[in-house]
């Protein structure tokens, strides 16, 4: 047979005295760690949203410089085009200079022609 520990109420009641304040004590640290996680939940709230900002404003910037890119690839390529017309013009009256008479390499030059 088992035999069942009695406990008198006064060494029951000390218990209890103990007990609440170790159980009180817990329930205040892990109220303070809670409001803790919450704190460092609403700061990497705000860290991943200000992240957010700055990458949609990283990809406005890269959109604009493949655009300024283009533009600048277009201007080049204008350039080029200008510079080897003038270039032909320059050749072609070099070519008519060297053939009338009266210049360098003919001997007359065409006012009209330069």
């Amino acid at each position: 047979m088992e035999r069942m520990a009695l406990h008198p109420p006064q060494m029951e009641a000390s218990m209890l005295q103990q007990v609440v304040p170790q159980q009180e004590s817990i329930s205040r640290g892990r109220t303070v760690a809670l409001q803790n996680v919450e704190s460092t939940i609403s700061e990497l709230s705000g860290i991943f949203t200000h992240l957010a900002t700055m990458v949609a404003h990283q990809g406005e910037l890269a959109i604009r410089i493949d655009d300024n890119m283009d533009e600048s690839l277009a201007n080049v390529e204008g350039a080029s085009n200008a510079l080897l017309k003038y270039l032909n013009r320059i050749s072609k009256q070099t070519s008519l200079n060297s053939q009338l008479p009266g210049t360098p390499g003919g001997e007359v030059v065409c006012r009209f022609c330069i």
